[in-house]
């Protein structure tokens, strides 16, 4: 079992109608770049990673909407390592995103679960891989949130997303970084997931 941050924040480069990346629909709208799905993840079940124009990473000839645009080969290797690691998340792995606020330290805690939302306990092995690719930007899912893994998300009795704190100076490194995988030595992680139901 792993643990994994996740970013839900960035920039796009597929809301300009002017750029070979464009893609209609895609929010917000141009100029700003910005984005934070956070609310979304958290309302919709999932966690999501940037880059959709590399297209499924489990095909063999993936579609990409801006034919023109980048590829995975034009990525830095650090963010074709980033994808390739996102790509190789389990079901019964943790998530953790930053909770909006001003607390470093507050994430929400989820769960990864399968591509169809089948939960795998995390210390069962082997389980099964939880990516999944999809979008329909007409309805809402956006291209920014191609690459996915379903999560079921720590909630309070009456049903508002929880909100946890791990040791900000312990976890500093991950803090700056879109995606990195995460090391709770002492279980804390763990046990924080355990006492919130997920498993």
């Amino acid at each position: 079992m792993n643990i994994w941050f996740v970013r839900a924040n960035g920039e796009t480069a597929h809301n300009n109608s002017n750029d070979v990346a464009y893609v209609p629909g895609e929010p917000p709208v141009f100029p700003l770049r910005e984005f934070n799905y956070t609310q979304k993840c958290l309302d919709d079940g999932f966690v999501r990673y940037g880059w959709p124009n590399t297209g499924d990473r489990t095909a063999k000839n993936p579609i990409r909407l801006a034919p023109q645009s980048y590829s995975f080969d034009d990525l830095k290797k650090r963010y074709q390592t980033y994808l390739n690691k996102f790509c190789s998340i389990k079901a019964g792995d943790f998530i953790l995103l930053p909770a909006n606020g001003q607390n470093r330290g507050d994430v929400h805690l989820g769960i990864a679960l399968t591509a169809n939302r089948k939960k795998a306990l995390p210390y069962i092995e082997p389980r099964p891989n939880a990516y999944f690719y999809y979008h329909d930007v007409q309805k809402g899912d956006w291209y920014e949130c191609a690459h996915r893994v379903n999560v079921l998300w720590g909630c309070t009795k009456d049903e508002e997303f929880s909100i946890f704190h791990i040791n900000a100076a312990e976890q500093i490194k991950v803090w700056n970084l879109a995606f990195s995988l995460v090391k709770d030595n002492e279980g804390v992680i763990y046990q924080m997931a355990k006492k919130a139901g997920l498993f």
